[in-house]
């Protein structure tokens, strides 16, 4: 999602597993920064859905091309216990992405690096609060490679 330009021109990355909150985090992101919300699984190629559909996890890395794109970026790595995170990806329908490949995920998406300004957000913390922890890093400094709001 990026803030109008008069904004600053910040795009806002919200980060996680399947299941985390990624989409309701960054809706309500969005509409506090009057910004556009782009949903990042409508930029899944097809082959990729296939892929994941057929528990085959992804091995591309995106980040340092998000933050090479011309504009500040700020990250928001939301994370949590896999038991919560597993218990919502069980519970919602019709997703492509199966439970199987969340271990993998939880290996291998890596947490913020001292390079790249964000914040953490665990899962266990209801949406809202979440939303709450995320939209407190609008005014603030941004931080780098370290936690700005954990539980």
């Amino acid at each position: 999602m990026h803030e109008p330009h008069e904004n600053g021109g910040t795009a806002w990355v919200v980060m996680g597993v399947s299941g985390c909150g990624k989409s309701e985090v960054g809706a309500r992101l969005a509409q506090a920064l009057r910004a556009v919300f782009i949903e990042g699984h409508r930029f899944h190629p097809a082959a990729n859905v296939r892929k994941m559909s057929a528990g085959i996890p992804l091995t591309d890395a995106y980040r340092d091309t998000l933050r090479g794109a011309g504009c500040t970026v700020n990250f928001v790595h939301l994370a949590g216990a896999r038991a919560t995170i597993a218990a919502r990806m069980d519970a919602r329908a019709g997703h492509y992405m199966p439970l199987s490949l969340l271990d993998s995920q939880l290996r291998d998406l890596e947490p913020l690096q001292a390079d790249e300004a964000g914040t953490h957000a665990e899962h266990q913390n209801s949406v809202g609060r979440k939303y709450r922890s995320v939209s407190e890093l609008r005014t603030s400094e941004p931080q780098y490679g370290s936690p700005l709001s954990r539980g």
